[in-house]
């Protein structure tokens, strides 16, 4: 086992390995700051916002995570018969980002689960990640106002 297998190994406790090109990711929790003394959120306007949160921690990658792909365009004649017109290879020049980064995703893709460390966690498709975040980035459509005059 290389020393990247075992740190990847190490950091996840979700019991969840991702398969394929995708990727696990511990998502962040939303503060239960968000509730001031003027304003109280029913939990499904949480439950919403937390389902549409797009940051966390890449925890794993599938084995086949930020590689090529390997595209075939074809055309169909009349008869039945396929034709092969191109065939396209990509590569990502470098690989988005590595376990253990703060990442920003697209919203509302993948499948969530409970790991059995207890926390939640996202398996998306590797390009569904948009960047690296530091952890002092906040997403701004999450903040909620406050009220007219108040500070």
């Amino acid at each position: 086992m290389t020393v990247t297998k075992l740190k990847m190994k190490l950091m996840n406790k979700s019991g969840i390995y991702p398969a394929g090109d995708r990727v696990l990711i511990r998502v962040d929790q939303l503060d239960d700051d968000l509730e001031t003394e003027l304003i109280e959120l029913p939990d499904e306007v949480k439950e919403k916002y937390q389902s549409g949160q797009a940051t966390g921690t890449l925890v794993a990658v599938g084995p086949d995570a930020f590689q090529h792909r390997t595209e075939f365009v074809y055309h169909a004649h009349d008869n039945g018969h396929e034709e092969l017109i191109e065939r396209r290879v990509s590569r990502y020049s470098e690989d988005f980002a590595k376990p253990g980064d703060r990442i920003s995703f697209a919203e509302f893709q993948g499948k969530r689960y409970t790991g059995k460390d207890g926390k939640e966690y996202l398996v998306i498709k590797d390009e569904d990640i948009t960047c690296k975040v530091d952890d002092e980035v906040k997403l701004t459509h999450l903040n909620i106002r406050k009220g007219v005059g108040l500070d």
